[in-house]
């Protein structure tokens, strides 16, 4: 009886639970059959990257919105509510500026990062800024009895300040008295022999700045009085 219970128990437990465990574990992490282990070593090495990553969406031909025209301010200009959209996906981006202080047309290089690929290039224009130019006029008086003898030039009689861009005069038609006139640099004459006593001598004039690349062109009218005493 005792020799009966030793070999059936202990073989039976001993020969189950090895083969259990060896046979459920082991071969799929050893691949003892050749044709398995040249099958199976690829799938557990190479993984493939459009299964295991989501591919990335290229928006290069999404829609960019946001992007206005802006004003020359002598300062790096950016924009400030750029969108890359597409049926109500918006795109994580990149922004990448050319030509974005001067006035002219500046450049916006958009790049996908994150989930996404692709490039866009959009543009804004760069307007010319008003012209600053300031004109200010200036109190002059001469006395009649020069008038009398010689031609008189009054200087100084227009102020120009913060001006872009050359500046000319001109006297506006008919708006001079007699024998009054204005050069292109501003000066004022009043020819000799003219005898003005206790009067008032006017001229009206178009100050102008020309502008430059980055200032527009601003004409200002303004009318000079040069007393007479």
């Amino acid at each position: 009886d005792k020799q009966t219970e030793t070999v059936t128990d202990k073989p039976t437990e001993t020969v189950t639970d090895k083969q259990t465990e060896t046979v459920t574990d082991k071969p799929i992490e050893t691949a003892t059959d050749p044709k398995e282990t040249g099958t199976d070593k690829p799938t557990e090495t190479a993984t493939d990257p459009a299964e295991t990553e989501p591919s990335k969406v290229d928006i290069s031909e999404w829609l960019v919105e946001g992007i206005v025209d802006m004003v020359y301010t002598g300062k790096v200009l950016k924009q400030d509510n750029i969108l890359v959209s597409n049926d109500g996906e918006y795109a994580d981006f990149t922004v990448k500026y050319k030509n974005n202080v001067k006035a002219g047309t500046a450049t916006v290089t958009i790049k996908g990062i994150v989930d996404y690929i692709g490039e866009i290039i959009a543009s804004f224009k760069i307007f010319k800024a008003k012209n600053p130019m300031t004109v200010k006029v200036n109190s002059k008086t001469v006395k009649a009895k020069t008038l009398k003898n010689k031609a008189v030039t009054v200087k100084k009689a227009i102020t120009v300040k913060k001006s872009q861009g050359a500046v000319s005069y001109k006297a506006v038609k008919n708006s001079a008295s007699k024998g009054v006139s204005i050069t292109k640099k501003g000066v004022i004459k009043i020819k000799k022999g003219v005898y003005y006593k206790k009067s008032t001598l006017k001229i009206t004039v178009k100050v102008t700045a020309k502008g430059n690349d980055n200032y527009k062109k601003l004409t200002k009218k303004v009318t000079v009085k040069i007393k007479v005493k």
